[in-house]
């Protein structure tokens, strides 16, 4: 199985880190993961830095070929690959050995917890808490409220987007495990 990276800077879609200039002391991190299709553009650099070597992402159809472009030493699907393992034949051949699936207990932990289907986000941080403790990981842009895109809830924007997740529940989930990592 793939290790999870460490000295990571976790970086979420959440819109906290706007005005904040965090971008330089992002992209220090050895490590710099980031969620689903979310690619830092020249406006947001200073707030979010650029770099990205660690994806996050659960493998939807219709992610565009360019995600796929550029350096990455690990992917990260919070989904278990018993019921999910379809999904691989959409990563690119090159990539599919840098791949690593949520553990299945975690998964199922955070359905029990959340009383819904686990997002991305909160997925891949219980997973590392489990594996690693975050300890050498700092957290950016997780608010569970707004996306950094300027759109309401990021659950919200997209039309195939074919299952919900309990915001309210993921929020206070995170306050309680995972706040003081918070950047």
């Amino acid at each position: 199985m793939i290790r999870f990276p460490i000295n990571m800077a976790i970086v979420g879609n959440g819109c906290n880190c706007i005005g904040r200039w965090k971008g330089r002391e992002i992209d220090a991190f050895e490590n710099v993961c980031r969620m689903n299709d979310w690619h830092p553009v020249p406006r947001t650099f200073g707030d979010y830095g650029q770099k990205r070597n660690v994806m996050v992402h659960c493998i939807k159809p219709g992610v565009n070929k360019p995600y796929w472009d550029g350096k990455v030493d690990f992917i990260y699907v919070p989904l278990p690959e018993d019921g999910w393992g379809d999904r691989i034949t959409m990563v690119p051949q090159s990539k599919r050995h840098l791949v690593r699936w949520a553990n299945r207990e975690v998964f199922d932990h955070l359905w029990r917890e959340l009383g819904s289907f686990p997002s991305t986000g909160i997925t891949f941080l219980e997973d590392i808490h489990r594996e690693n403790g975050l300890e050498g990981c700092k957290i950016y842009g997780f608010d569970f409220f707004q996306s950094a895109f300027g759109h309401g809830n990021y659950y919200e924007a997209y039309d195939y987007h074919t299952h919900s997740h309990n915001t309210e529940a993921e929020r206070n989930y995170f306050r309680i495990n995972f706040k003081s990592h918070l950047a």
